[in-house]
């Protein structure tokens, strides 16, 4: 039995800027609250590597040059969390929602229709792609370790059996720790 987990980093991001392909490959920020507390709550990698980090206000971001600063939206989110579920649906009828940027999909059976865990993996993020989402993928024999490895690797990584160990082992603690965003089950 295999688990694939699907993760979409940066999420809230990734949601606002799937709709808006304008934003694509520029440093975003998203800001949410009620004037005049209106705070960054969500960055993408480009303006983290400028110096924008989530918690700042949205005075302090506007001070930096080139960065795309726009409203947090829920309904975005909704949208790509409802598009993620059907991506996980289109391989599989057993999935499991973790968050509103992962699901685990069950492989069980599989393999007749897609080929091995490495062809179901670039599958899925093809399919990811094609919604416009950049995801993680991580395939393995265990729920668990599927999970932390798709936050915790880019791209497609599949963990051999036997594996686990050593490959989640180079993984930052915050990798491993209980996302705060875990739905209950």
């Amino acid at each position: 039995m295999a688990f694939a987990s699907i993760h979409i980093p940066d999420f809230p991001v990734q949601a606002v800027v799937r709709m808006r392909a304008h934003l694509r490959g520029r440093a975003i920020a998203l800001v949410d609250g009620v004037p005049p507390l209106v705070n960054v709550v969500a960055v993408n990698s480009a303006a983290l590597a400028m110096g924008i980090q989530p918690g700042m206000s949205k005075s302090q971001a506007e001070q930096f040059t080139g960065i795309e600063i726009h409203n947090r939206s829920q309904a975005l989110e909704r949208a790509a969390h409802a598009a993620l579920l059907d991506l996980g649906w289109s391989i599989s009828p057993r999935i499991e929602d973790h968050a509103p940027h992962e699901i685990v999909v069950d492989l069980a059976g599989l393999e007749a229709l897609f080929g091995s865990h490495e062809r179901i993996a670039s599958e899925i993020a093809c399919r990811a792609a094609s919604l416009s989402l950049s995801a993680h993928v991580a395939v393995a024999a265990h729920i668990d370790v599927a999970v932390h490895a798709a936050r915790g690797f880019a791209g497609v990584t599949v963990i051999a059996a036997g594996e686990e160990a050593a490959r989640i082992g180079v993984l930052p603690i915050q990798i491993l720790l209980p996302s705060e965003d875990a739905r209950e089950i």
